[in-house]
Parts: structure tokens; C-alpha cells; sequence
């Protein structure tokens, strides 16, 4: 994902590498976008700029009208955010409004989520694995093992395009892409992440403030670390048990299944009634995928920790694509 200065001080675009989309960014300059999107966002005072005029997003070349004039407002703990369906959105800051908890404040999230979905874009809590047999979309919780999965491809020899939040859309033919979201993994320490890292020496890893987690910065664009790639599989991550089995598992699951989980991954918010041009454009997208790339489930064991590479060369053949 590139971001880009504009002429006007206070302005950026936001264009994709493996995705097509262009927005036009007003109220952040290039710096203050960059530092918001990718991890630097301590150096910026996000209730300060965002109060003195607003944030506003738009699809930069698009003379679309919204939809419908009805008004869509939804209120974050870090800023306000005021839309319409198919239309340009704003973030407002007021008196009530608290510093971001996350790195990516939560209302600047939603309007950049809002104007990608207008182009069928879904911004997903997902990983995303090169292989090759083609790109692997893992969707799961919260902590439910997609780094450690990650780490594990890593280890057995593929590449990695992020192990948390990914863009999900089509690019200029019309073909399903994804890109990252953010130049860094975030890994939680686990008795599985650290076995991992022994593997992985050359893998810098920096504590996170006030955090019981490890950053990793992913390079530019490397054959480890891609930007982007197509998608050929998606796997359903299912949350490893208190006791994690010894043997990693892939079965075949419904394109029903991985429908719902692949909703669930995005902003449920943009699949409801007050956004009906996103809901159409993500349902478009989610059809397209799932259309081409099958689905598994995955319960990941203690083997893919201990032996990476023989366990993905069997995961790679039972989900053989091509």
C-alpha cells in the first residue's frame, strides 16, 4: 500500500500495490498517515489533528453519488464517524472522545474500512501465506494461533504476507489479491512462538510497550516477506485447546462455513442495512473468492511447532489446489 504527499498541506492518497483502489485523504498530511498505519502512531496526537477540522476519506476518482441520503453516524471511544452508504466519510473528534487503545485508531479504521468496501474491498482480521501452491487466506480469533501459523510457514520455507490484518479486493483484471495492511507481525509470547524463533535467528524482534508481545518489521517487498499475492485456499482457524493435540489437522469444510467466518473477519458493521452498496460490493468479492479458493479447517498441533516442514509438505498436499 502506498502512501502518498498531495500538492495541498494536510492532504495524502492511500493507493493499493496488488489491489486497485485510490483515496484521498483530508485533514493528514503523508507523515501523520504513515506513522497512523504503520505502527508510529506514539508520534502523532491523534485527539489533537482530528479535533481541529475532521478527517475525511473519499474514493479520489469517483463521481458517485451516495446511494441514499440517509445519514450513517457511529460513535468510537476515539472519534466519531459520519458516512453514507457509497459516499465520502469523515471522523470528528470531540470533548468525550479518549486517546486510541490501538495502534490504528478505532473511528479512522471504520471510515478507511468504509470507503475500501465501496470498491469491494474487505479489510480483514486475517492472515495470509505464500506457498507453492498459491497464496492461503487463515482466518481465526483473536489469539487463536495465526502468527504461530505463520511462524511455522516461516520456519518450512514460504513466505509471509502478514499474520494479522490484510486487504482483500481485486486488482486491475479483475483477479483476487491480498496486500497487508501493516509492515509488522505482532507475535504474543507463547511457548510455541519462542520454539519458532529458535528456527528463525535472523528474525529481529523488538518488545512492544506495555505489551507481553514481540514486533517484528517485515521489509519492503522480499520473497519471505511479499506484499501481496492471489489466494487459492482459505483456512478456518479453530482456537488450539488447553492442552494443544500432537497432530495438526486440515478437513474440507462448507463454503457456507467459510462465508460466515470470512464476514466475520471484516466489520460486521458494513454488512448491515445503513450500507447497502458495501454489503453488495464485499458479498461480490466473498463470492469470487470462495469461488475458486477452497476451504479447510485447521486445528494446528504441537507438530507444526516441532517438525514445520514435514507437517506443511502433508497440509500442502491434502490442500492441493492446482
Amino acid at each position: 500500500m502506498k502512501i502518498q504527499p498531495e500538492s495541498t498541506p494536510g492532504k495524502s492518497r492511500l493507493r493499493g500495490d496488488r489491489i486497485a483502489f485510490d483515496i484521498a485523504i483530508d485533514g493528514l498530511d503523508a507523515s501523520q498517515l504513515h506513522a497512523l498505519l504503520h505502527g508510529g502512531s506514539d508520534q502523532v496526537d491523534w485527539l489533537q489533528l482530528a479535533s481541529v477540522h475532521g478527517i475525511r476519506a473519499d474514493i479520489a476518482t469517483s463521481d458517485d453519488k451516495p446511494v441514499s441520503p440517509t445519514p450513517v453516524s457511529h460513535d468510537t471511544e476515539d472519534g466519531r464517524v459520519e458516512t453514507t452508504s457509497g459516499g465520502p466519510g469523515q471522523v470528528i473528534v470531540e470533548a468525550h472522545h479518549e486517546k486510541p487503545v490501538n495502534l490504528l485508531p478505532q473511528s479512522l479504521h471504520l471510515l478507511l474500512a468504509q470507503q475500501w468496501a465501496r470498491s469491494g474491498i474487505l479489510t480483514l482480521h486475517a492472515a495470509a501465506i505464500l506457498t507453492p501452491n498459491g497464496g492461503i487466506l487463515v482466518i481465526g480469533p483473536r489469539g487463536g494461533g495465526k502468527s504461530v501459523l505463520t511462524l511455522s510457514a516461516l520456519a518450512a520455507g514460504y513466505g509471509v504476507i502478514s499474520d494479522d490484518w490484510i486487504l482483500l479486493g481485486r486488482n486491475t483484471e479483475k483477479e483476487i489479491q491480498v496486500e497487508r495492511l501493516r509492515p509488522f507481525m505482532m507475535l504474543r509470547q507463547s511457548w510455541a512462538a519462542d520454539q519458532l524463533r529458535t528456527r528463525l535467528p535472523r528474525l529481529a524482534t523488538r518488545p512492544v510497550n506495555n505489551r507481553p508481545k514481540q514486533l517484528i518489521r517485515l521489509p519492503e517487498n522480499t520473497k519471505r516477506f511479499p506484499i501481496g499475492g492471489p489466494i487459492n485456499q482459505v483456512w478456518l482457524l479453530n482456537r488450539p485447546r488447553s492442552a494443544r493435540g500432537q497432530q495438526t489437522r486440515l478437513t474440507p469444510t462448507s463454503q457456507t462455513s467459510a462465508l460466515a467466518k470470512v464476514v466475520e473477519a471484516n466489520m460486521p458493521l458494513l454488512f448491515s442495512k445503513a450500507f447497502p452498496t458495501e454489503h453488495s460490493a464485499l458479498m461480490d468479492t466473498i463470492k469470487q473468492l470462495l469461488k475458486n479458493a477452497p476451504a479447510y479447517e485447521v486445528e494446528t498441533g504441537t507438530d507444526i511447532v516441532e517438525k514445520p516442514g514435514e507437517v506443511w509438505a502433508k497440509l500442502l498436499g491434502n490442500g492441493r489446489t492446482s
